[in-house]
């Protein structure tokens, strides 16, 4: 029975997954560049065993840092400049899935995510009354009456 990972898995699930981390950069790299043949470039292979060697970087933090340099930060594929982004967003991508991993910590501690649902709340704001002010309108009697000092 084969191994995946440490782990007895079905012949059809080990063909299915890559066998390491390795193995998962290289298909990555494949799909990203478009290389034919399922062929990578030595020049490719050389990178990625230099970082590895001395930056102490993992092939599944290389992984994560180009998808997410390609796939989160949308930036275009450049095929001439090969892998030699990973030390640049090595650490980026390191806060990035930290970041996430937080995020789904704090979502897994939460037991009632109902809570957290806005409950609609209706509103009903009245119009308001117009208080009308009557005026004194002005007459020629009144004036007349002043005049006279006649006050009503």
């Amino acid at each position: 029975m084969p191994q995946l990972k440490g782990r007895y898995v079905h012949k059809t699930c080990a063909d299915t997954h890559p066998a390491n981390d390795q193995e998962e950069l290289t298909v990555y790299l494949i799909k990203l560049f478009k290389l034919k043949d399922d062929f990578i470039l030595p020049r490719y292979m050389k990178q990625l065993s230099q970082y590895e060697r001395e930056h102490n970087f993992t092939y599944s933090g290389m992984l994560k840092a180009l998808k997410y340099w390609y796939e989160v930060k949308h930036n275009p594929v450049d095929t001439d400049r090969g892998v030699g982004i990973i030390p640049y967003i090595y650490a980026q991508a390191r806060e990035y899935y930290y970041a996430l991993y937080l995020a789904d910590q704090q979502n897994q501690q939460i037991k009632d995510y109902k809570a957290f649902i806005p409950q609609d709340v209706k509103v009903v704001i009245n119009s308001p009354e117009r208080d009308i002010q009557k005026r004194k309108l002005f007459t020629f009697l009144d004036e007349q009456e002043e005049l006279n000092g006649e006050v009503c």
